[in-house]
């Protein structure tokens, strides 16, 4: 895809002081269509946002479909320059918000790179597509999840980044998803059955073993 061209924290600032309420949880994100579109600047970006929606549409009835030009995107992720290492990994903005920042993912180069760079084995893969994943359920409307679940597992939308688990939800973030994005595969109610909730896990776990 080329060398990727950076977005700088002083255009993200002009860009967000020309709009208002576009950042997560200010709006809905208001899907109307049953196909929803994505692009990525790096060939890295793309691969992620590849398991990522493979796993959504375990859960999802929606069609998740690629662009080469973002400008027929509704979901479009970039790198930028935020802050150092560790900081502000990402940004999110709705597919339904102002033109300009709509659909927007920015990924902070500063911890993009260390990942990339430091050889692209599973543990890379695998943390990077959490992250991904974690702005990705921001861009559908879906806010922190600040609770671990009872088994001790740690959401996908908490927080912080956790240990890399290549995009595995827990039961609170599927249930999230479904609640903000629409068009369950499932009754939501059959989640409380082990058997279904395990289900959902083991196509999640073979739809990142695929890649």
């Amino acid at each position: 895809m080329g060398t990727p061209h950076i977005l700088h924290l002083d255009q993200l600032d002009r860009l967000e002081r020309r709009v208002s309420g576009c950042r997560v949880g200010s709006c809905t994100a208001k899907l109307t269509s049953k196909t929803v579109t994505y692009w990525a600047q790096t060939d890295k970006l793309r691969y992620a946002q590849d398991v990522n929606f493979a796993i959504l549409a375990n859960f999802v009835d929606y069609t998740f479909e690629w662009r080469a030009d973002p400008k027929d995107a509704d979901i479009r992720s970039y790198l930028g320059e935020m802050d150092d290492e560790g900081g502000t990994v990402a940004l999110a903005y709705l597919p339904s918000g102002p033109a300009g920042l709509r659909g927007m993912q920015i990924y902070d180069q500063a911890d993009y790179l260390p990942i990339v760079n430091g050889g692209w084995g599973q543990f890379a893969r695998a943390k990077l597509v959490d992250i991904v994943a974690h702005e990705t359920d921001h861009s559908f409307g879906g806010e922190h999840i600040e609770e671990r679940a009872k088994n001790g597992e740690t959401p996908l939308s908490y927080p912080s980044v956790r240990t890399p688990q290549f995009g595995r939800r827990t039961l609170a973030d599927i249930v999230q998803t479904i609640k903000v994005m629409g068009r369950p595969r499932f009754d939501i109610h059959e989640l409380g059955a082990m058997s279904k909730y395990e289900e959902l896990c083991r196509h999640q776990k073979e739809s990142g073993e695929e890649e």
